[in-house]
């Protein structure tokens, strides 16, 4: 009897994934999911069904725009005549649009560093006591 699952083989000539095999996209861009080959010893070569899913919601069989920032995953799975099932995955993420980064403001420097508003209110905390010093001394 067939106890041995198909192999599935995922052909990602010509995609580019990161350090981590995951393929990154923009947000608003069309997934054409990579295309899969399966065989099996006994059954030969077999058709792979393909799913693209975020979290356990099947959105799309095939190709799709993704409009909604996140992880998704393409599910490749195939069944031999014995019914022994294999599946592979390719993980999917869709990057955010990149926020408008604020101005930057230059450094604030005073004795030599910068000065936090911490500091800046013990310093003129001491300031203040050394002047009130001063005048009732001059008096």
């Amino acid at each position: 009897a067939d106890e041995v699952a198909p192999v599935i083989t995922v052909d990602t000539t010509g995609i580019t994934l990161d350090d981590n095999g995951v393929l990154v996209i923009e947000l608003n861009d069309t997934l054409v999911p990579p295309t899969a080959t399966a065989t099996d010893s006994v059954s030969g070569s077999l058709t792979v069904s393909v799913e693209v899913r975020k979290g356990t919601q099947t959105i799309a069989t095939g190709e799709t725009v993704l409009s909604e920032a996140g992880v998704y995953t393409v599910v490749y799975t195939a069944i031999d005549g014995a019914g022994n099932m294999a599946t592979a995955v390719l993980d999917v993420l869709v990057k955010p649009e990149p926020q408008p980064q604020p101005p930057t403001q230059p450094e604030k420097k005073g004795c030599g560093g910068t000065v936090t508003l911490s500091a800046l209110m013990g310093l003129t905390t001491v300031l203040g006591a050394a002047m009130y010093l001063k005048k009732r001394k001059n008096k």
